[in-house]
């Protein structure tokens, strides 16, 4: 009897609380008036291919977050500049405005190429393989507590870099070439190829011989130089020292020489590097006998002053060490210092001008013998051809100096004879090869160039210099 009653108990109390349950629900909906909504879906559409003017093609996101299905092509604005897509408009006008400082877009609001994505699950770890998702459209869909909306999507940048933007072809320069098949540079522009950036455009501030690259690199560079008659080597002790003291004994008319030099020039960023060169020099007087041995090495540090958008200054200073043997024609037998400033002017993407201007002077020379040089030079470098592994940069270079005082020894009476003032100019043309093996010691370049004496007095009467670089 009492387990009967007990029964009879229980099922009256789960009775009583399914109609209380009811009657909660009915009044919840009364106050609002309509059902509980649905969570809106997104849905994504295939995304749009549009081409920007540098050649690169960008997905236009196709998403709609109102529920109906996306367009076909999805309307969007006509390309402009170089620095990407242009914003779409979604399939209708925006609801309300967008909240700038969290970055939350309202459901079919305008935005820029975007990546969508759920505020309420940027966090939730991805489905299941093969697990089938919800109909957004059925009965079963998704229900969201009374009072609240649908979450819209946060937007993202879809990419870090701009379209279209500098490959790092000017100064400081640094960028990744296009792809392409080849362009031909003429004097005049482009005379065929797609115009496409290439390598070359990353190394033709790189291109010329004896004016100094105003940008530092990180570099290994081979360089053999064959000078042929050399006049009066002992001037001002730039060359040799003072024949018939630390230099050679006798007084010599006319000097063959070659030097094999090593540099290394280590870049610690793209505002300052150190360079080292070790030099082995070979000599062929026509008087004194020939010899070979290890010539003066020097240390050289850039320092970038200015880098703009067109111009580049940087200071140089050049040491040179006595560490080869004067006795015997290889080394001047003093310390010299040489500061000065490196000029760059970038008139196109395929064409620069380069300036030098420093001074040299000689620490501890003959007293009457060594003077002081100035040296100035103006240099031009125009791409020729490249594609994405490599290219064809001819160079031009006028370099001058003027040497303001010291002697030289004459031929053949070996009487000191004053030097004041004395003008010397050179004319360089040359040519620089780049190519880009995917290897580990990064772009080769090689090139050749030959100097000649264009006024009465010179240095040497010609000079071929054959150079081979690793870029790293």
């Amino acid at each position: 009897m009492r387990s009967f009653e007990r029964r009879v108990l229980s099922t009256g109390l789960l009775a009583l609380l399914m109609i209380v349950s009811g009657l909660r629900i009915a009044a919840a909906q009364d106050l609002t008036g309509d059902p509980p909504p649905r969570r809106r879906p997104i849905i994504v559409g295939l995304p749009v291919a549009l081409p920007a003017q540098s050649g690169e093609i960008a997905l236009q996101p196709n998403v709609v977050v109102n529920g109906t299905p996306p367009p076909a092509n999805g309307p969007y604005s006509e390309l402009h500049g170089m620095n990407g897509v242009q914003p779409i408009a979604f399939a209708e006008p925006p609801t309300a405005p967008p909240l700038a400082p969290s970055r939350v877009v309202p459901a079919g609001a305008t935005m820029p190429p975007l990546r969508g994505q759920l505020v309420d699950q940027a966090t939730a770890p991805p489905p299941p393989a093969n697990m089938p998702l919800p109909d957004p459209f059925s009965s079963g869909a998704e229900q969201l507590p009374p009072g609240t909306s649908p979450a819209a999507p946060r937007a993202e940048p879809l990419f870090t870099q701009p379209l279209g933007g500098d490959c790092g072809c000017g100064p400081g320069g640094g960028g990744h070439h296009g792809s392409h098949g080849g362009t031909f540079y003429g004097l005049g522009g482009i005379e065929e190829g797609t115009g496409d950036p290439g390598i070359g455009q990353e190394r033709v501030m790189f291109a010329l011989f004896e004016i100094d690259a105003s940008q530092p690199s990180s570099n290994l560079r081979f360089r053999f130089n064959a000078a042929y008659d050399e006049h009066n080597p002992d001037r001002a002790e730039y060359f040799w020292a003072q024949i018939g003291g630390r230099g050679p004994k006798l007084p010599e008319r006319l000097v063959d020489y070659q030097d094999v030099i090593a540099s290394w020039e280590v870049a610690s960023g793209k505002a300052f590097s150190l360079t080292t060169d070790i030099p082995i020099r070979l000599v062929a007087p026509e008087i004194n006998p020939p010899t070979a041995g290890l010539g003066d090495m020097s240390l050289t540090t850039k320092t970038v002053l200015l880098n703009g958008a067109d111009w580049q200054i940087t200071q140089i200073f050049r040491t040179d060490l006595p560490t080869g043997d004067p006795g015997h024609g290889t080394g001047t037998g003093h310390v010299s210092l040489e500061p000065g400033f490196l000029f760059q002017l970038k008139w196109s993407p395929q064409t620069y001008f380069h300036g030098e201007l420093t001074y040299w002077f000689p620490l501890g020379g003959n007293p009457v013998y060594d003077g002081q040089v100035l040296k100035y030079g103006f240099g031009v470098s125009h791409l020729l051809y490249e594609n994405d592994t490599f290219a064809a940069i001819p160079t031009l270079e006028f370099i001058g100096w003027t040497v303001f005082n010291g002697a030289q020894t004459t031929f053949p009476t070996g009487l000191p004879q004053p030097v004041d003032t004395m003008g010397i100019f050179n004319v360089r043309p040359g040519i620089r090869f780049v190519r880009d093996t995917g290897g580990d010691l990064g772009l080769f370049e090689w090139g050749v160039s030959a100097a000649f004496g264009i006024t009465t007095n010179r240095w040497y009467d010609a000079s071929v210099l054959v150079e081979a670089r690793f870029v790293f």
